[in-house]
C-alpha cells in the first residue's frame, strides 16, 4: 500500500513546478437493491479521503466504512458487486456462486484503499475540450470474509473527455478494469463507462447533471450493472464544494436506487 502511494506521491513531486493544492474529500452513500436475491440487500458508506493537485496531474486516495446487512455483496475496483446466495443470476446461466449466509444483522468495517491518478493531456479552454488519462488501485486491506472486499489488488487505466458546448457541460469516459480473483470466484475484466450532460448556473457556482454509467460483465451471462443519475452541485464562496445526487438501476446487478452526498475542503491557498 504504502509502495503504490509512494509512487504515485513521486510523481506529483517530480511535476513542474506550480502550487501544490490539497484538499479533504469525503462521501457518504446508500445503496439498496434485491440484484438476483430473495432479499433486499442494503450498504452505506463513509469515504474519506485527500485530493491533490499540481499542475495537469492529479491524485486522489480514499478508503470507506461500510455498513451492510448482505454478506452476498464484495467490492471490487469499479464497484460493487452483488455476489452470493447459492443461485445463478438467471436461469440457465451457467454461472453458480458459492452459498452463503443469509441476510441479517448489519455488519460495519472498513473497505479498501482507492487510489486513482490523473493527467490532463489537453486542459479546457475556449472551445477546446479537456482530455485526462487516468490510472486506478484498489489496494485490498479490507476483511474479504465479511464482504467488504475481494482480498485482491484491482487495477484500471482510462481516457476522459469534457468540454463546455453551447452553455452545457459535455462528458465521456472509458476504462479497463482487471480484478484479482477470489479463492472460489473468478471475476472477468471489465470495461467501464460513464456519459454525462449538465447545466452550470450562476457562473458555474451551480450546477446540474445527469448521468449514465456502469461497466460490462463481471460473470458470465449475467448483465453489467448500468445506473441513471441526476446530480447537483454548488460551490461556496471559500472554494468547498458540495454535490448531492441519486441513482436508479437499469440492470438486475445494480442498486435499485442510490442516494449520495459528498463535500470537497481546500486545506491550502
Amino acid at each position: 500500500m504504502m509502495t503504490v502511494a509512494g509512487i504515485l506521491a513521486g510523481i506529483l513531486a517530480a511535476a513542474p513546478s506550480s502550487a501544490l493544492e490539497v484538499s479533504y474529500i469525503g462521501s457518504v452513500q446508500f445503496d439498496t437493491g434485491e440484484y438476483f436475491f430473495d432479499q433486499r440487500a442494503n450498504s452505506f458508506y463513509f469515504y474519506n479521503g485527500f485530493d491533490l493537485d499540481r499542475g495537469r496531474l492529479n491524485l486522489s486516495a480514499n478508503i470507506p466504512i461500510i455498513i451492510q446487512n448482505s454478506p452476498w455483496i464484495t467490492f471490487t475496483g469499479s464497484g460493487l458487486v452483488p455476489y452470493g446466495g447459492g443461485t445463478s443470476g438467471y436461469p440457465g446461466s451457467r454461472v453458480r456462486f458459492p452459498p452463503r449466509d443469509t441476510v441479517g444483522t448489519a455488519d460495519m468495517g472498513l473497505g479498501d484503499l482507492y487510489i486513482t491518478g490523473g493527467l490532463d493531456l489537453i486542459e479546457i479552454s475556449s472551445g477546446r475540450p479537456n482530455l485526462q488519462l487516468t490510472g486506478s488501485v484498489k489496494v485490498p486491506v479490507a476483511n474479504e470474509n465479511e464482504g467488504f472486499g475481494t482480498g485482491e489488488w484491482d487495477f484500471g487505466a482510462g481516457v476522459s473527455i469534457s468540454s463546455l458546448l453551447g452553455g452545457l457541460f459535455l462528458a465521456a469516459e472509458v476504462g479497463y478494469w482487471t480484478f484479482g480473483d477470489m479463492p472460489d470466484l473468478q471475476f472477468d475484466d471489465v470495461i467501464s463507462y460513464s456519459f454525462s450532460i449538465g447545466k452550470p448556473f450562476s457562473k458555474g457556482k451551480t450546477g446540474l447533471i445527469a448521468s449514465i454509467y456502469g461497466y460490462t460483465d463481471t460473470f458470465e451471462d449475467i448483465a453489467g450493472p448500468i445506473q441513471a443519475a441526476l446530480g447537483f452541485n454548488y460551490l461556496t464562496d471559500s472554494g468547498s464544494g458540495l454535490t448531492a445526487g441519486a441513482a436508479i438501476g437499469l440492470t438486475e446487478s445494480a442498486a435499485d436506487l442510490s442516494i449520495t452526498a459528498g463535500w470537497s475542503i481546500p486545506l491550502t491557498k
